[in-house]
């Protein structure tokens, strides 16, 4: 985050405020105080240091604050300043402008304020925004310089292979935790899959859907889980607040599913985390049917004591 500052000498007591801010933020910047016997002259003719030190400022900005008066910013220098905020869409501030400047120059990256008080008062409450950006664009660089594209699809690769530093600068730079790859599959349900234990209530930390449904098998995480037989990943999730009562897109409840796998600590796990033994699919038939059809005594005791 580098901020350049604009000023004249009558403007010079107002700046103190403005750095005191900066400085307590960590935030760089530089002051550029306007001379009237430069600021109406050609580049060419400005001296080589003052030039260098200008333009090496104004390109490696990220933000512009300008306290000035009219008769400075109609100046060439700043028109320039301007323009060049504008192609970049850089943030430029303003404080002591006219209205007559506001509408003649009308710029969306442009902010005017009536006193450098309220100019103080909304960076200071605004700059955890500020913050928060240059943490998006310092990821998102870090992802590009280590040749890692930005996309759902490379996200999910790093969940499933518990890269959670890589993880980290995802979720810094803008990528949705409820984000899904080019299959249509959560990334929790590519954790759930997996078996990454850390990346489950990593992406559970950072808001991801507990129960989002995948579109290839129309499984949550948790029915990945337990499909899976991972004792270990489907109480992280019972845990965690997962529905135990949840019914697949085919139709099957969950305790059906686990009755399937004739996995008994899961489907005890589920019994008492409150899943429904008698919730039926669309063959009619429930959790304690299949186990009683397929003379699974021990799911059958299990289901029976739950429904007393």
């Amino acid at each position: 985050m580098n901020w350049m500052i604009f000023t004249t000498e009558d403007r010079e007591s107002e700046i103190s405020a403005i750095t005191s801010l900066l400085k307590r933020n960590n935030a760089a910047h530089s002051i550029f105080r306007l001379d009237p016997n430069i600021i109406q002259c050609d580049f060419n003719k400005i001296s080589k240091n003052k030039t260098m030190s200008f333009f090496e400022a104004l390109f490696k900005s990220t933000y512009i604050i300008i306290l000035a008066p009219d008769s400075v910013l109609f100046s060439p220098l700043i028109m320039y300043v301007l323009g060049y905020t504008f192609g970049k869409q850089i943030p430029l501030f303003l404080s002591g402008a006219s209205d007559q400047f506001i509408q003649h120059t009308s710029m969306t990256n442009t902010i005017s304020y009536t006193s450098v008080d309220e100019l103080v008062l909304k960076l200071e409450e605004n700059f955890p925004l500020y913050i928060a950006e240059k943490a998006k664009k310092s990821a998102h660089r870090k992802l590009f310089n280590d040749g890692i594209p930005f996309t759902p699809d490379c996200f999910s690769f790093h969940i499933a292979k518990n890269n959670v530093e890589q993880c980290e600068l995802f979720y810094e730079a803008g990528m949705d935790v409820n984000e899904r790859d080019s299959a249509g599959t959560p990334m929790l349900c590519v954790a759930s899959r997996s078996g990454r234990k850390e990346m489950i209530q990593w992406l559970v930390d950072k808001g991801a859907d507990i129960n989002a449904i995948s579109q290839d098998r129309g499984y949550s995480a948790l029915m990945d889980a337990v499909w899976k037989s991972n004792y270990d990943i489907t109480k992280i999730l019972v845990d965690l607040g997962a529905d135990v009562n949840i019914v697949a897109q085919d139709g099957q409840s969950l305790l059906v599913l686990a009755t399937g796998t004739n996995n008994s600590r899961i489907c005890e796990l589920l019994a008492m985390k409150g899943a429904n033994p008698l919730i039926k699919d669309k063959m009619g038939m429930s959790a304690l049917d299949y186990a009683r059809l397929f003379k699974k005594e021990n799911l059958v005791h299990i289901y029976e004591e739950c429904i007393r």
